[in-house]
């Protein structure tokens, strides 16, 4: 009985995560985010690669960031204010019950984000050729090259965005974990601009060993390794273990404030 209701809660989180006005606002969101960012970058060239990684990594890109976490970022701050946490966790444990919110946060997070950055370079691309010949000498050393001289243009696109919508995850998380501690929409959503600015200009200038800089390990372009796919696993590896950490600390404040309520 207990095993069937964990997976109806799971269900119902998908649902409201995925079929909600949240997820496809964030999408569109996230489109005008990249045209948005795309004023910024000082560049007449049309390519929709150039464009993609020019806008890939701006300052204002952050607002990617925050787009991204809408559609499910929120769950545990809706919970205890209206006082749904007391029939979730009357039918189910509460490890099932913060376990649930945290796989359908992070699988909606990472949806959003790279389903708005995939429209973006569908809808650039009608009026601009998607890259061209002298293009490929110029971007010669960003992940996934030989996706681009195959012309798997699609698949190029989602691979070098996967390693940030796994950022935006981790941020979406954080904010999460939060918003138990501090219940206030306004603080919680300064989280993602406080930790991609203190990553993108302070940390990644103090940590010199790239193994162990988070700005380049999901920066999803610049190469660690020889090989691509071990840098993207190495991506997912570390977000994995990033991810858990961040459930099991969320796991001991939720359980904390469920019983001193």
């Amino acid at each position: 009985m207990i095993k069937s209701e964990k997976y109806r809660i799971m269900q119902i989180d998908l649902k409201r995560a995925f079929i909600s006005y949240r997820f496809i606002f964030s999408i569109i969101l996230g489109v005008a985010v990249c045209y948005f960012t795309f004023l910024f970058c000082g560049s007449f060239r049309t390519e929709t690669i150039h464009m993609f990684l020019m806008i890939h990594d701006r300052s204002q890109s952050f607002l990617a960031y925050i787009v991204g976490i809408l559609p499910y970022a929120l769950c545990f701050y809706d919970d205890f204010a209206y006082g749904n946490i007391k029939n979730e966790v009357g039918r189910i444990r509460i490890s099932d019950y913060v376990f649930s919110k945290t796989v359908v946060a992070v699988l909606s997070t990472i949806s959003a984000f790279i389903l708005g950055k995939i429209c973006f370079v569908i809808v650039y691309s009608f009026k601009s050729p998607v890259c061209l010949p002298e293009t490929l000498t110029t971007i010669s050393t960003v992940m996934f090259m030989d996706l681009i001289e195959e012309g798997h243009y699609l698949a190029y696109f989602f691979l070098s965005s996967l390693p940030k919508a796994l950022y935006c995850a981790l941020l979406c998380q954080i904010v999460m974990l939060i918003s138990v501690i501090i219940p206030n929409k306004s603080v919680v959503f300064c989280i993602p601009i406080a930790v991609f600015y203190i990553f993108n200009f302070y940390v990644r200038k103090l940590i010199k060993d790239v193994f162990f800089n988070f700005s380049i390990i999901f920066d999803g372009i610049t190469q660690i390794f020889d090989n691509d796919w071990i840098g993207l696993g190495y991506a997912l590896l570390i977000a994995f273990l990033l991810y858990c950490t961040l459930y099991r600390i969320t796991l001991f404040l939720i359980r904390r404030k469920v019983h001193n309520e």
